[in-house]
């Protein structure tokens, strides 16, 4: 396969799944395993592209840090992404020290993904039931509801049935 194919297929892998809640990173290693593999640097290039694309969906914040780059908001939003970036920079570190590699193997790669996907959905449909259950008793106006609440409430279904 010619490199400029394998380049926009994973161009678009890259595109597709930098806005969506997965791992772009999982992606484009399981797709360099069926492609020609690529350098470091082009996987460091095309997220930094997919990361650049996402700026204008940030008009607002974008105009704080050009405009009101003085203002003490634009310091502190500055500060916690430095401080972010920091933390991932010294756990690449530490990991780098270590001598971890990523793994040549998808299987571990799967896993990742699925365990993080099937974590996402559980939390998701958590956070779905708690609101729905919140606005019920809201609105027959019981206004204490927690995870407690719920918990005993499935307990007293089950023991029913």
């Amino acid at each position: 396969m010619c490199d400029w194919i394998a380049v926009i297929i994973l161009g678009i892998i890259e595109g597709l799944t930098e806005f969506l809640p997965i791992s772009s990173t999982a992606h484009l290693l399981i797709a360099e395993h069926w492609l020609p593999r690529q350098s470091d640097l082009f996987n460091i290039v095309i997220q930094s592209g997919a990361v650049i694309s996402v700026l204008p969906l940030f008009p607002e914040r974008l105009h704080q840090f050009v405009f009101q780059w003085r203002e003490r908001d634009t310091h502190d939003y500055a500060g916690k992404i430095l401080l972010a970036f920091v933390i991932t920079g010294i756990g690449g570190f530490v990991l780098d020290k270590a001598g971890f590699k990523l793994p040549e193997e998808l299987w571990p790669i799967v896993w990742a993904i699925l365990v993080g996907g099937i974590s996402f959905l559980l939390v998701f449909v958590n956070c779905a039931v708690f609101s729905f259950m919140q606005g019920f008793f809201i609105k027959k106006r019981i206004f204490r509801f927690s995870n407690k609440t719920l918990f005993l409430l499935c307990k007293r279904t089950q023991t029913n049935n």
